[in-house]
C-alpha cells in the first residue's frame, strides 16, 4: 500500500477557507439536509453506477415499473417524508453488511485548542478496532457488520451502532442510505446509514471490548483538508482509494489497554475510507469536495 501525496504532518494541510467554514456550519440546517438528499439522490442515478450495478448484481427487480425515460424504479425505504431512496431492489443476500455513518452536530467550543473548534460543524463517529481481532484488527470503522435474517439494512445499522458502541437507536436521526460498495470478495455489499445522533449520547458510549478498544470523533473539516488516496496492488488487480487524516481528533471513550497512535495521527483508510468520502460527496458542492480523482492528484 502506497500513500501517494502524503504530507509529513497534517498541520501542513490547508486551513479551513470561509467558503468551507460556512459550508460545515451549513450542513446541519434544515437547507443543509435537504441538499444532502438531492445529492444521494444524484449519486444513485450515475449513469457508471447503474453500468456497475446490471454487471455485477444483475437487472433490478423486473416487477417494479420503470420511467417512461427507461430510468431505473427507486423504492421508498423510509416512511413518508423522511431520508431519501434507495436506487433498486435486490433481496438480502447472506454476507451483506450494513454500517452506521453517525455524526454529531457540535458547536463552536468558547476556548477552541485548534482550528476545529471554531465553527460549528458535524464530526464524524469512529470506532477503533480491537488488535485482538482476527481481520481489520487496529483499524478505524464505522460501526456496523453482517445482517442478520428479515432484518432490514437501517435495522442492522442501528443494531450494530448499539451493540458496539451502546448508542441507543432512540437517539439517532436517519437521513438516508447511501449506495452500496463491494466487499473485497466483490461479491457481497456494505450499504452505508448516514445518521445523525444527539450529543447527549456521548457520555453513555461504551466500547464493545472484544470489538472495539476505543471511540473517536474527527471533524469533518479535518477529513475534507486532509484527502489523499493509497495505491493497493493484488496479484491479478490494481486500485487506488481515498484515505483521510486526523490530529484535531478527540477520544470518547476507551478500554483500558487501547492503543494511540505515537505521532498522535489518526488515519482512515480501506472501505472506511470509501464510505467516508462517498458520504462527504454528498454532503459539500462539488467545487469545495471534487469528486474525480484527477481533481485532487496532480
Amino acid at each position: 500500500m502506497n500513500f501517494i501525496q502524503l504530507p509529513h504532518t497534517i498541520s501542513q494541510c490547508r486551513t479551513i477557507s470561509s467558503a468551507l467554514r460556512s459550508a460545515l456550519t451549513s450542513i446541519i440546517s434544515n437547507q443543509g439536509y435537504k441538499d444532502f438528499h438531492e445529492r444521494v439522490h444524484e449519486d444513485n442515478r450515475q449513469k457508471e453506477f447503474k453500468k456497475d450495478y446490471q454487471i455485477r448484481r444483475g437487472d433490478p427487480n423486473p416487477t417494479l415499473k420503470k420511467s417512461p425515460e427507461d430510468e431505473p424504479s427507486y423504492r421508498s425505504t423510509f416512511s413518508d417524508g423522511e431520508g431519501s431512496k434507495s436506487p433498486y431492489f435486490r433481496r438480502q443476500q447472506r454476507g451483506d453488511s450494513a454500517v452506521l455513518v453517525c455524526m454529531i452536530n457540535m458547536e463552536k467550543e468558547v476556548k477552541p485548542r485548534n482550528e476545529a473548534e471554531e465553527i460549528d460543524q458535524p464530526w464524524f463517529l469512529y470506532t477503533h478496532r480491537s488488535y485482538h481481532l482476527r481481520s481489520h484488527r487496529g483499524e478505524m470503522c464505522f460501526p456496523g457488520g453482517r445482517m442478520e435474517k428479515s432484518e432490514t439494512i437501517q435495522e442492522a445499522a442501528l443494531r450494530e451502532g448499539f451493540e458496539e458502541i451502546n448508542i441507543p437507536p432512540e437517539h439517532v436521526t436517519i437521513l438516508s442510505e447511501l449506495r452500496p460498495s463491494l466487499t473485497r470478495n466483490l461479491k457481497n455489499n456494505v450499504t452505508p446509514v448516514v445518521t445523525v445522533c444527539d450529543k447527549q449520547v456521548l457520555p453513555i458510549l461504551k466500547p464493545q471490548v472484544e470489538e472495539v478498544q476505543s471511540v473517536y470523533l474527527i471533524p469533518m473539516s479535518d477529513l475534507v483538508k486532509s484527502r489523499r488516496y493509497t495505491s493497493f496492488r493484488l496479484p491479478k488487480h490494481k486500485y487506488t482509494l481515498p484515505a483521510f487524516f486526523s490530529n484535531n481528533f478527540k477520544v470518547v471513550t476507551a478500554t483500558k489497554d487501547a492503543y494511540y497512535c505515537p505521532d498522535g495521527i489518526v488515519r482512515i483508510w480501506g472501505l472506511s475510507g470509501v464510505i467516508t468520502d462517498q458520504t462527504i460527496s454528498c454532503l459539500l458542492p462539488q467545487e469545495l469536495f471534487p469528486r474525480e480523482l484527477h481533481s485532487i492528484i496532480h
